[in-house]
């Protein structure tokens, strides 16, 4: 007898690192003589794959007859007595029957280890169906007292109630649509179920909880579901995203001159898209910061339209004023002329001129299109390769500068 014992407990340690290599769920029950603290054990495993008796993954009961010590085993699905015991795929209203064997009168008690295993959500509920009770082993163990030497294998059950699952529904353009799904085990009923914010302020309880429920009309944002059942409290995280859109607007000066590149920028949440507006009948599409140049001087409006391909939109704007005069001097009152014809541009000084003076041409974007240095007081420049359309001229000396629109035809 001793041979067989120590033959199936080496068969059982090397059994064993191999489940928890796998990462399997694993429970291993204690009855302990409360007593003399002798105790026996039983070890049930789930998604093993294995849903019947077959060697080497369960580990058959053998029964020690000369030993005063109790004894406890679970049952496989075609009812063998196991100290090692693989129950197939964890699935919701797990049941699991177990028997036991005293040889006198006493206290025992019921424990149960390994139940970081399974989620915070899985409730492991010890039932005891002479007395009606269910145990919930998480809360501590379950003591018993008996007038005599038993062995019973139809007292004592395990309840495994499956993990809650969550799943969302994103917040739409209205952020107020999001949507938080409790799918549960309908086997157990949940003193309560509730979800706050970020900050812990309680939103929404709901209590004796059987089967799914869900939480409405939601921003996106980070919440907190909890599960309570009894005294036991389970916390799951929950990141709720969302669709709406929001944008707001800067620019690196709301003061700027003629011919000036602007740079704008966009604070945006959940946009891919971007369309810009500056006042003046331009537009720049699918650029989040954008950079701008006026062709002349005024007020403008800038607007942006932030989208997403949800249907999602969002608007900010901002101000922006236009000067002619770039500098201390504005260089049309000493006597500079800038006309286009023919995509010719003439450049005159009638009074003042300086042998650093140069000039530039861009694009309405505020793209530099050409640069040079003017060396006479009558200048023509050759723009025939450049596309018809609207530029800004601009002539720099020393004391300030001068712009001017000219149109390419």
């Amino acid at each position: 007898m001793i041979k067989k014992i120590l033959i199936v407990f080496l068969l059982f340690t090397v059994a064993l690192p191999g489940f928890s290599a796998n990462g399997k769920k694993q429970i291993r029950l204690r009855l302990t003589d409360s007593t003399t603290y002798v105790f026996d054990e039983t070890s049930v495993y789930l998604d093993l794959g294995s849903p019947q008796f077959i060697y080497p993954e369960d580990g058959q009961k053998i029964f020690d007859t000369a030993s005063s010590a109790p004894s406890l085993y679970s049952f496989s699905r075609d009812n063998i007595s196991c100290f090692s015991n693989s129950y197939g795929n964890f699935a919701p209203a797990t049941v699991i029957p177990l028997g036991f064997k005293v040889s006198g009168a006493g206290t025992f008690k019921f424990s149960a280890t390994l139940l970081d295993n399974f989620d915070a959500t899985s409730i492991i509920r010890l039932e005891d169906r002479t007395l009606g009770v269910f145990h919930d082993l998480r809360q501590g163990d379950y003591t018993i007292y008996l007038n005599q030497a038993a062995q019973n294998d139809a007292r004592f059950f395990i309840h495994l109630s499956y993990p809650s699952i969550i799943n969302t529904i994103d917040a739409g353009c209205s952020n107020n649509d999001g949507n938080i799904l409790v799918q549960q085990d309908s086997s157990l009923t949940w003193t309560s179920c509730a979800l706050y914010d970020k900050s812990f302020n309680q939103l929404t309880t709901y209590n004796n909880v059987t089967g799914n429920i869900s939480f409405t009309s939601l921003p996106f944002g980070s919440y907190k579901v909890v599960f309570t059942y009894g005294s036991y409290t389970a916390l799951k995280h929950v990141e709720l995203s969302g669709r709406i859109v929001t944008v707001s607007v800067s620019a690196n000066t709301v003061n700027g001159v003629v011919g000036q590149q602007l740079q704008f920028f966009s604070m945006a949440i959940n946009a891919t898209d971007y369309l810009w507006q500056f006042g003046e009948g331009s537009e720049i599409d699918g650029v989040m910061n954008p950079s701008f140049a006026y062709a002349q001087p005024g007020v403008y409006n800038v607007t942006v339209r932030a989208s997403n391909s949800f249907g999602c939109e969002a608007f900010d704007n901002i101000t922006v004023t236009i000067s002619e005069a770039t500098a201390i001097n504005d260089l049309a009152d000493d006597g500079i002329i800038l006309t286009a014809e023919n995509k010719t541009l003439r450049i005159l000084f009638s009074k003042k001129f300086e042998n650093e003076t140069s000039f530039q041409v861009f694009n309405v974007t505020g793209q530099l299109m050409f640069s040079n240095i003017i060396a006479s007081t009558q200048t023509n420049v050759d723009l025939s390769n450049f596309p018809s359309g609207i530029y800004v001229a601009k002539v720099q000396q020393t004391n300030g500068s001068f712009s001017r629109k000219i149109v390419l035809e």
